[in-house]
């Protein structure tokens, strides 16, 4: 009996707050699509974040698309001398063996990469995790773009470390989007 007072008691106050809150219709200030795009674009470029975000206002959506190349513009699709980079697509091939490797043992995500790169500037403070997370502090550009020469795994290992190596870092644990990040 007591368990049905309170349940009527809650109900009741649960209908008049909807009641009153109805009577107070909150107020949103509207942007324009450009404004939209313009603050989109302004976040992703302060947040290091490349990709498509889509933003849907009054039903209608708008794509807003930040990379560090233009293929498509420059080459037009279908071109036979596309280059398209692979680099992004095979981030959730690394992360699924990365995973896997982990329930194996073979490391874990506080593993320095130390063990893998001893000639990466910092690799003794730089985990598995913060690759995994973009948080490493690695900054490096124009890794997807073609240098005119085809290197060796090796070879582009070797050109990665030196161009790390060569930047200052952007700061361990801060998150920075990165082609090099996790791939």
């Amino acid at each position: 009996m007591k368990t049905l007072k309170k349940f009527g008691i809650a109900f009741i106050l649960f209908c008049s707050s909807c009641l009153i809150m109805s009577n107070h219709a909150v107020q949103a200030k509207s942007y324009s699509n450009k404004q939209l795009r313009q603050y989109t674009l302004k976040m992703m470029k302060k947040h290091h974040l490349r990709g498509s975000i889509e933003i849907v206002k009054n039903g209608h959506a708008q794509r807003v698309s930040l990379g560090y190349g233009y293929y498509s513009k420059r080459l037009k699709n279908g071109n036979t001398k596309l280059l398209y980079p692979v680099g992004s697509l095979q981030k959730m091939v690394t992360a699924a063996i990365i995973t896997q490797l982990i329930y194996q043992k073979k490391f874990n995500q506080n593993t320095k990469i130390s063990r893998w790169y001893p000639n990466l500037k910092h690799a003794n403070q730089i985990t598995v995790g913060q690759l995994m997370t973009h948080t490493s502090g690695i900054n490096v550009i124009g890794t997807e773009s073609n240098h005119g020469v085809n290197f060796s795994e090796n070879g582009a290992i070797n050109w990665t470390i030196a161009q790390a190596n060569a930047r200052e870092n952007t700061g361990r644990s801060k998150f920075n989007y990165n082609t090099r990040g996790a791939s």
